[in-house]
């Protein structure tokens, strides 16, 4: 992106990431393609998405509380200890696409298990933004 598409994205990074967030889906507990719409879900996408928009569309990785991730239609592996994070990043069509993914780091320092759960759940979003359109793929979700 340029300077000046950078800063265009920057100025209406509010009103995009309210739209992506509140046209996400993910796939159902019945396998479904499901709108994502509890208020906790879409409030954290719009997090996400913001924080992505402010960064010149570069992916992003925020962790979740056990609540917001559970507000999502896939619910997620439920391994104790694990932590959800939630990634963020654009298609080749600049359409929003996100990860959520449920991470886990036994006996790792603090420090050092969030450095790796980030790039972990970086890793797992990079083939989802190099596909166009929705990706199908576990706890993925499109925009």
């Amino acid at each position: 992106m340029t300077r000046q598409e950078r800063r265009k994205v920057k100025a209406t990074a509010a009103k995009t990431a309210a739209l992506f967030a509140r046209v996400c889906t993910d796939y159902g507990p019945d396998g479904q393609l499901t709108p994502v719409d509890h208020p906790k879900a879409v409030a954290a996408l719009q997090r996400a998405f913001h924080r992505l928009l402010q960064n010149g569309g570069e992916p992003q990785v925020m962790r979740l509380t056990l609540a917001e991730a559970e507000a999502f239609p896939r619910k997620g592996a439920d391994l104790k200890g694990a932590h959800p994070y939630l990634a963020v990043g654009l298609d080749p069509d600049v359409r929003g696409t996100y990860s959520l993914r449920h991470i886990y780091t036994p006996g790792a320092p603090a420090d050092m298990a969030e450095m790796c759960n980030r790039n972990a759940s970086l890793h797992h979003l990079r083939p989802h933004i190099r596909t166009r359109g929705f990706s199908a793929g576990p706890t993925t979700g499109g925009a």
